[in-house]
């Protein structure tokens, strides 16, 4: 990895950065892994394939909401989606808007009609949203072994989601491989599925074929007028493998022993 290229202290915590050109900086908030600055799907340094795929799974998600903002590569993805009227993105360190803005991508994001950003508790803030409906859900949880990370991984919190979700929204967020955290979300919602270490929740089934999932990933219009090329065969290689990882999570995933996570 690169030297450090940026460097903040705050009574928040400290946040760096690493440079590496080839898959994009990386980012470190308190000393752990927050992301890469990276939203070119081949490349999927730091899984934003992930993300891609939920533009496949939810055709017309206008009204959405990421809690965390890490390196803004997911925000400029989840920003791209055509279907995309609101984005609110709430992040509890405001430190991240300098780390955010040294990175031309992500800096225009946040630029793009109807993307705003809210220094937060996400948690909080959600539980102030009284009879708001989002239509997406993202969650870019930290690392499951981390302090305080119960607090968006308990079963209270995603009935908290839930009670936001539209009659057809879709939560999605980050286990980082935490087999509780599936049992957990299988606790609150009737079908959850798998995706890389994306846990997938809904009030419905979903389902996903190839063809859908070319023609609205190849939609997405990333900042800077970036576009992704659905005439090449590695992009459609990419898709396709991404439809077969996606799964209805079960027992074939280890779940045997996961426990229910709770603000306790």
């Amino acid at each position: 990895r690169g030297p450090i290229n940026f460097v903040q202290q705050s009574r928040y915590g400290i946040l760096h950065t690493r440079a590496d050109a080839l898959g994009g900086d990386w980012v470190y908030g308190g000393n752990a892994y927050d992301g890469r600055v990276n939203t070119d799907l081949l490349v999927d340094s730091n899984g934003i394939q992930r993300v891609y795929l939920l533009a496949a799974l939810h055709p017309s998600a206008r009204n959405i909401l990421e809690i965390g903002v890490g390196s803004g590569s997911w925000t400029a993805v989840l920003a791209g989606m055509p279907s995309m009227d609101k984005l609110t993105v709430v992040a509890i360190n405001p430190g991240y808007e300098e780390l955010v803005a040294r990175y031309a991508e992500s800096e225009a994001a946040m630029a793009v009609p109807g993307v705003e950003l809210i220094w937060s508790d996400g948690r909080n803030w959600l539980k102030e949203q009284q009879g708001a409906k989002f239509d997406l859900v993202v969650v870019n949880t930290t690392f499951h072994w981390r302090a305080y990370s119960t607090m968006l991984l308990s079963r209270d919190f995603m009935e908290l989601v839930r009670a936001h979700l539209a009659d057809s929204g879709i939560y999605a967020f980050n286990s980082t491989g935490s087999h509780d955290a599936f049992a957990t979300a299988q606790a609150v919602f009737p079908y959850v599925y798998r995706f890389d270490t994306f846990a997938i929740a809904a009030n419905h089934e979903l389902n996903l074929d190839s063809g859908t999932a070319v023609r609205r990933i190849t939609q997405i219009a990333l900042p800077l007028d970036k576009m992704i090329d659905a005439s090449d065969p590695r992009v459609l290689a990419k898709i396709q493998s991404m439809v077969t990882g996606f799964h209805r999570y079960g027992a074939t995933d280890d779940s045997v022993d996961a426990e229910v996570i709770t603000d306790d």
